[in-house]
């Protein structure tokens, strides 16, 4: 009955339309309540738009498809939001592909990006590539990614298991990730997982004692999502290839082990030093963990109460 009546309400009462992100912030400060609709594969994203709202007193309840009645009337965030075919009425749009290596960039996906009230994105590459793309450039804002303390410890005791010297999450059907990985196949214990999110996937992460992060592009931007997830964790050394936009991100360097983009060589010897000596291991995890803990206010914290402030709302 209850989905019967907002059924109803929503087609007596449809969501009034606002254009420009004043009149959001003056939606989320008349409901102090917004939804975020993301893929499985940003839930990690979510959770730190959950949690860094909720210290702006706005409450957000996460969605991974639109609901058998339709959206809410409430305000939106929709994170990749070229992967939903419908979206709300009124939403943000958090980009999160790399603009110079995408085949993401069509016509349709920039009319979703141009209908939004906002866009957020994770890279100042992006930002500049989508202030020369879309109609209005003000509306384009930098949301860096950062750890999530919510996750620290989380999940590290759980699964103590260390069944495999490497992990590698994600897409590994490119031929560029492929090659790697199957020289890395020869000399170690590799487990890779595709399709598996939450704490399936940390559960993953856990059975390894290093993650590796290989680009799927050349040339590629740093994958800070992915990186940020595991540093939450505080689970796993992490060795990456470097990205494109490296000098944006220094406060990974003393936490993650790099190498250059496509060393091979480097990242092997990267391996060995620590698979040879779980000292090593847990001395980096011990540094993780003390770095992570000291950060009082994350970059991304700070970011979405400076772009909220600047559009009007005050917590």
């Amino acid at each position: 009955m209850a989905r019967i009546l907002e059924f109803l309400k929503y087609l007596l009462m449809p969501p009034r339309k606002v254009h420009e992100f004043g009149g959001f912030i003056e939606l989320i400060r008349e409901k102090k309540k917004l939804v975020i609709l993301t893929t499985k594969h940003c839930l990690f994203i979510a959770d730190l738009l959950v949690d860094s709202l909720e210290k702006l007193n706005i409450k957000a309840d996460v969605i991974l498809n639109k609901p058998k009645w339709g959206y809410s009337d409430l305000p939106h965030i929709v994170i990749c939001p070229q992967i939903f075919k419908y979206l709300p009425n009124n939403y943000i749009a958090f980009q999160m592909e790399q603009s110079e290596s995408s085949n993401w960039f069509t016509e349709e996906y920039l009319k979703k990006l141009n209908s939004s009230v906002a866009v957020f994105d994770y890279s100042l590459v992006n930002v500049g590539y989508l202030k020369k793309q879309l109609a209005n450039p003000a509306k384009v804002f930098y949301l860096p990614i950062s750890i999530n303390r919510s996750y620290m410890g989380k999940f590290s005791n759980e699964f103590p298991t260390r069944n495999y010297d490497i992990v590698f999450y994600g897409d590994d059907k490119s031929q560029r990730r492929k090659k790697i990985l199957d020289i890395l196949k020869s000399k170690y214990r590799v487990k890779i997982v595709n399709g598996v999110f939450g704490t399936a996937l940390y559960k993953e992460l856990s059975d390894a004692k290093l993650v590796v992060n290989i680009h799927y592009y050349e040339n590629a931007l740093l994958e800070t999502t992915r990186l940020y997830e595991c540093l939450s964790l505080s689970n796993n050394i992490i060795i990456s290839e470097r990205g494109r936009d490296q000098d944006q991100h220094k406060y990974l360097e003393n936490m993650i082990d790099f190498v250059d983009d496509g060393d091979v060589e480097g990242l092997v010897s990267k391996i060995d030093y620590y698979i040879k000596d779980s000292d090593l291991i847990n001395k980096k995890l011990a540094n993780n963990k003390s770095v992570l803990a000291s950060t009082d206010v994350t970059e991304f914290e700070h970011s979405l109460k400076k772009i909220l402030r600047y559009s009007g709302y005050d917590s």
